[in-house]
């Protein structure tokens, strides 16, 4: 997917309950970055106008849909734990320089 300001100009990509566990982005000069994502069901690039970068982050979460209004613990995707529960994630960063193909 090409990216492009007025992709971002307003807000986050969210792909929320994305089905892909990796992503891949290249930069102009050919330098790449590829992300593996385990146990997070969203992903969210932004950015900010005329910026030097992409931010690139993966989530468990997310923000409110427009116009919800309901008790935090009835937000879709929200996690609860019990006291004193941990839980785990992984994210795997590959990062390639511009010319390695």
């Amino acid at each position: 997917m090409p990216l492009s300001e007025s992709l971002m100009a307003n807000e986050a990509l969210c792909f929320l309950e994305a089905h892909s566990r990796s992503l891949r982005f290249v930069a102009p000069d050919g330098a790449a970055i590829r992300m593996e994502l385990q146990d997070f069901p969203h992903i969210a690039l932004w950015s900010r106008p005329e910026a030097p970068f992409l931010c690139i982050e993966a989530w468990t979460g997310h923000g409110d849909l427009e116009g919800f209004a309901g008790d935090i613990f009835e937000k879709p995707s929200m996690r609860v734990l019990p006291a004193g529960a941990m839980t785990g994630h992984e994210i795997r960063l590959e990062f390639e320089e511009a010319g390695d193909g």
